[in-house]
This record gives C-alpha cells, structure tokens and sequence, in this order.
C-alpha cells in the first residue's frame, strides 16, 4: 500500500477474478450437463463438488466474478496480521 506500480493485492485480484470466470464457466457445464446423466452419476457429481471451496450450485448467483473476487480479496487481507498488510 505504499504506491508501488505493482501491487501484490493488484496482482491477487487479477488472479482471484481469473479464479472465479474458470469457476463460474466450470458450474455453467456441470449444470448443463447434470440433468443428462443418470440419477447415480447425478448424486455422484454432487457428493464429490467441492463445497468448501466452490460453494453450493446456484449459490452466489448474481455476484458478478469482479464481487467474488474483491469481496475474496477484502476476507484475505482483513485476515492478515496488521503489521504485514
């Protein structure tokens, strides 16, 4: 936060927003895709979707990728020790 032309948290946001589209296009797929499979594939599908990380499916929807990202940002650095940040 010193004015530097590179900002780690710039370049974080960058890679966060990068994150969140390849989410975002991967969920559109699967859901795309889910009602096609047969019931125990669908289950299957659902069990192994990493929650904790990707949410839920249809969660989040609305947020744009650049909300996602900066809200992401905002949570990391609120958890950084003072003297770091």
């Amino acid at each position: 936060m010193s004015g530097c032309a590179h900002c780690v948290y710039d370049l974080y946001l960058e890679d966060v927003e990068h994150f969140h589209e390849l989410v975002s296009e991967s969920k559109s797929r699967i859901l795309e895709l889910l009602p096609s499979l047969p019931r125990a594939e669908q289950d299957q599908v659902e069990r192994d979707w990493p929650v904790e990380v990707l949410g839920k499916f249809g969660e989040g929807e609305g947020e744009s990728v650049k909300e996602k990202a900066e809200r992401e940002l905002k949570e990391a650095r609120s958890a950084l020790d003072p003297a770091t940040r």
